[in-house]
């Protein structure tokens, strides 16, 4: 008989340990930097910082290797490096405001860090490592963003204006036709409820993302202009079951209305200058 593969409750456990170790550092950064620009840092030291934790990756990332596959408990460690990972984040807001303290803790997590994709790998993961300079992966992570985030914020403004004139079923036939295969509908919905739900987070990760073509110096209009919808939606608050997620229409009506009801929180000066 062959062995039998990992039970359901294991390949739970691996999936949210994933999902989490991702959100836990890929959130980490935009909020890192809100916080160090609040303390008045210049961007060269911005970016040295956000640059530390890559660094400690890069130096620990081989002997965590050998040491993981040495070690005879791999979630308990995985446990511990996720604890010292936020840990370090955790304390950042209480360090003096210069660059020396701040360093070294984030040096330290990116210490930490080089365990996940060996721990993660050895759990049945398929975590992986990008070959690059330092920072490589985070670009990817912004410059994609700009896509997968902007698309959002686009198809948001699509149908919240087909909808309100009347046509959005033209247009809808109209994207079907010059894009087959990719069922705007659907699409749509899905598109919709992620803004929904996440739009906040979403309008965080946007502004980092605009920050970056900032400093690689091109203008971010197209990733500023994400920001103002998903932030717009995201404050409306607004939730959907899994059925109402299907329903591109119900939840353009959703937002219409709660755009129509009042105006929400809305931007911060700056990025409404932008």
């Amino acid at each position: 008989m062959e062995p039998s593969g990992p039970s359901r409750r294991s390949r739970i456990a691996l999936d949210a340990a994933n999902f989490f170790l991702a959100q836990l550092t890929g959130i980490g950064y935009p909020f890192l930097s809100d916080l160090l620009r609040e303390r008045a840092w210049d961007y060269d030291a911005i970016g040295i910082a956000a640059s530390m934790s890559g660094l400690g990756v890069l130096l620990a990332q081989t002997p965590a290797g050998l040491f993981v596959d040495r070690w005879p408990r791999p979630r308990r460690l995985l446990a511990l490096t996720a604890i010292l990972v936020g840990a370090c984040y955790a304390s950042l807001p209480l360090l003096p405001p210069r660059p020396g303290p701040t360093d070294v803790v984030l040096f330290v997590s990116g210490l930490a860090q080089a365990f996940f994709a060996p721990l993660l790998a050895g759990l049945g993961m398929e975590a992986q490592i990008h070959e690059g300079p330092v920072g490589a992966a985070s670009a990817i992570k912004m410059v994609r963003s700009i896509v997968m985030k902007g698309l959002e914020a686009i198809v948001a403004e699509c149908v919240l204006a087909g909808t309100k004139a009347g046509v959005i079923d033209a247009v809808l036939d109209s994207l079907d036709d010059t894009y087959p295969g990719f069922d705007w509908r659907k699409r749509s919905a899905y598109m919709l409820e992620r803004v929904m739900t996440h739009g906040l987070r979403r309008a965080a990760e946007m502004r980092e993302a605009a920050l970056t073509v900032e400093l690689l110096g091109l203008d971010p209009a197209m990733s500023s202009a994400s920001v103002r919808w998903q932030q717009e939606i995201g404050e409306l608050g607004l939730r959907a079951t899994a059925d109402e997620a299907a329903d591109f229409r119900l939840l353009a009506d959703r937002i219409l209305a709660g755009l129509a009801a009042g105006t929400p929180k809305g931007l911060p000066p700056a990025d409404r200058d932008r």
